[in-house]
């Protein structure tokens, strides 16, 4: 995993200094929105609100996502106009549902179809809560 790699915390510090989001945007672009979420949790709030700010509005939400819940709540403190939605389903029922249907869409692109290990990467998301 890249955050490890305390270069890359020390990549986002910088990033947080820019003023230009297209900067910003096009440094991020390629990195897993886990990984990102790893390394701006090392940050301070503000440093981290700046990049989330500079971001597009759907990677800002699939990094806030991936956040552990007290990191996303820190950011979510400092931004009072921000929404969050709810789903009102079962998890349990969501995530079986979703496992199904990625196994039948990957019975259109791959020979075998691994159940187990699409269960093990939902199940293990992390939810705001």
């Amino acid at each position: 995993m890249r955050t490890d790699d305390k270069t890359f915390v020390d990549e986002l510090r910088t990033l947080a200094k820019i003023e230009e989001p297209e900067v910003i945007r096009e440094h991020l672009e390629s990195i897993r929105p886990e990984d990102i979420a790893d390394a701006l949790s090392r940050l301070e709030v503000e440093e981290g609100l700046w990049i989330l700010q500079k971001l597009s509005e759907e990677k800002a939400a699939e990094i806030l996502f991936e956040l552990p819940t007290e990191n996303a709540r820190a950011f979510l403190d400092e931004l009072p106009d921000a929404t969050v939605a709810l789903t009102l389903r079962d998890p349990v029922a969501v995530l079986q549902s979703a496992i199904t249907m990625l196994a039948y869409g990957d019975r259109n692109r791959r020979v075998t179809i691994d159940a187990d290990a699409l269960a093990v990467y939902w199940v293990g998301r992390r939810l705001i809560a």
